[in-house]
C-alpha cells in the first residue's frame, strides 16, 4: 500500500535556529523557530483557519490530513519605527498552500527592515518526519519543513 506523504512548507523566508522534536506514545510534535527581515507571510498547508489575531499575526491551521499548524510571529522594530499588518484573507475560513495571508507594511519613510521571530508549531497523531537535507534557510512555500 502506497502512502502520499504530505508536505508542510514554510510560512516565511528566513533562516532556521532551532528544530525540537518531541514524540510521545500518542501525539508527535515538531517546534521550528525561524529568524526572518521579510514582510510576507504564507499558508504552509492546505487546511482551515482556526484561531486568528491580527495584532500578534498568530494563527492555528487545522489541515486536511489532521495536523494542527500553530504559527507565531514575534516584532521586533526599533524605537520610533511604525509598521501596519494587511491580511490578504478577508474571509479566514479556508486556504491552501502557498496563499499570501499577511502583509507587513513599513510606514516609516526610511525603510528600516522589521526583524521578525516565527514560531511554527507542528502537532499530529501521524508519525512528522524531516527532510532529508538539513534546513538552514527556508523560502516562504517552497522550502519543505516536515512530512506528514
Amino acid at each position: 500500500m502506497n502512502i502520499k506523504k504530505q508536505c508542510i512548507l514554510s510560512p516565511i523566508t528566513g533562516i532556521v535556529q532551532n528544530i525540537y522534536n518531541i514524540k510521545n506514545t500518542v501525539i508527535s510534535q515538531k517546534k521550528i523557530i525561524i529568524h526572518s527581515n521579510k514582510k510576507i507571510i504564507v499558508s504552509p498547508c492546505n487546511g482551515k483557519i482556526k484561531n486568528y489575531s491580527s495584532k500578534k499575526i498568530e494563527f492555528l491551521i487545522q489541515s486536511e490530513y489532521g495536523a494542527k499548524i500553530l504559527i507565531k510571529n514575534k516584532l521586533f522594530k526599533k524605537k520610533h519605527q511604525k509598521y501596519t499588518v494587511v491580511s490578504m484573507n478577508k474571509e479566514f475560513v479556508s486556504t491552501c498552500t502557498g496563499k499570501i495571508l499577511f502583509v507587513i507594511h513599513n510606514a516609516n519613510s526610511n525603510n528600516e527592515p522589521i526583524h521578525i521571530l516565527t514560531t511554527i508549531k507542528i502537532t499530529c497523531k501521524k508519525e512528522i518526519s524531516d527532510p532529508k537535507k538539513k534546513l538552514y534557510k527556508t523560502q516562504a512555500g517552497l522550502t519543505i519543513l516536515a512530512y506528514i
